[in-house]
């Protein structure tokens, strides 16, 4: 699940079909620099934890937040990845982009 602190971490978890939403919480990462910030992954976990939905809180270790080694440059490099591909670049996702002159 991609969560920004901006949007609030619950957001994405609440809007998507009920099938997803315990695959949602079941893989949920920490990305940027701001993750790297020491005990934040378990604090992020605990806290989530506790406002998850009963079956996770029956479960614990379904609810997973993990934070991988590159975190630091993960949106960029994902990013790059999508921004690579011909069908990123197609009529469906002209307004994602940012052009030079609206820069």
């Amino acid at each position: 699940a991609v969560v920004s602190t901006q949007s609030g971490p619950l957001r994405p978890g609440t809007r998507c079909e009920l099938d997803l939403r315990i695959d949602l919480w079941a893989n949920i990462f920490v990305v940027g620099g701001v993750s790297t910030t020491p005990g934040l992954r378990e604090r992020l976990e605990k806290e989530l934890l506790a406002l998850a939905p009963q079956r996770l809180q029956d479960n614990p270790g379904r609810l997973r937040v993990k934070a991988v080694d590159d975190r630091v440059y993960s949106s960029w490099i994902g990013m790059s990845i999508v921004g690579a591909l011909s069908s990123y670049r197609d009529e469906y996702y002209k307004d994602a982009w940012l052009t030079k002159q609206q820069y």
